[in-house]
């Protein structure tokens, strides 16, 4: 999952394209769906719902103990999907494997080792692990949009479904200013429901796409 850094210019000019209004695209960004209105739209709408299911991966390896919590800098990540042990004490996992190992109950237990339950919680900026030793995480940070600069994170993997996104709510919202009018000059008429249902069945097959290729963690975020 590689996290690429996009314009919201570049969407904002696609959406336009792909929702077949490239004719009146000088007529419809000069007045009727400025870019400042699609910002509005996306920082709102659009970016909210794709970051709700998209997350940056991140991994790390940290020493934690049980008696404080281990704290990160900021920016802190929004979930910690998993802590698994390292080692013990400095030492190496596969030095004690024929080992006893210590339950999150308290008690000594001879269960293999796929079956150690890990208790821990996270609280941002703070993780409580019921254990001392190294541990790997997996971390999940938001994504990031900048409205200074207009840049923003994109999942490379996912980028075909926020641009679909950006298709679907800009279709919608126009269709719903429209009731058969021509934009300015352009002696073009446009069928305003049409493109209403059409943006609707598009944000709904997407917003499907987007759930089923989210992790169970983000869905339940």
């Amino acid at each position: 999952m590689a996290i690429i850094q996009g314009n919201l210019s570049d969407l904002y000019q696609t959406a336009l394209i792909r929702i077949g209004n490239y004719l009146a695209v000088d007529e419809i960004s000069a007045t009727e769906f400025t870019l400042n209105t699609f910002q509005t739209l996306f920082v709102n709408q659009i970016y909210p719902l794709y970051t709700k299911y998209v997350y940056k991966r991140a991994y790390q390896t940290v020493w934690v103990t049980f008696s404080l919590p281990y704290t990160f800098a900021q920016p802190a990540p929004a979930m910690v999907n998993r802590v698994l042990p390292v080692g013990f004490y400095g030492l190496y996992m596969g030095a004690f494997m024929s080992f006893r190992y210590m339950s999150n109950a308290g008690y000594f237990s001879s269960k293999p080792m796929n079956r150690f339950t890990m208790v821990w919680r996270y609280e941002a900026p703070n993780l409580y692990v019921g254990y001392e030793g190294y541990v790997e995480l997996e971390l999940s940070y938001k994504l990031v949009y900048n409205q200074n600069t207009n840049i923003l994170d994109i999942d490379e993997d996912t980028q075909d479904i926020l641009q679909d996104l950006c298709s679907s709510y800009m279709m919608i919202s126009l269709g719903r200013s429209r009731r058969m009018v021509k934009v300015a000059d352009s002696n073009l008429d446009f069928d305003a429901e049409g493109m209403v249902t059409e943006g609707e069945e598009l944000l709904k097959e997407t917003r499907t796409r987007l759930i089923d290729l989210a992790s169970i963690d983000a869905v339940n975020y």
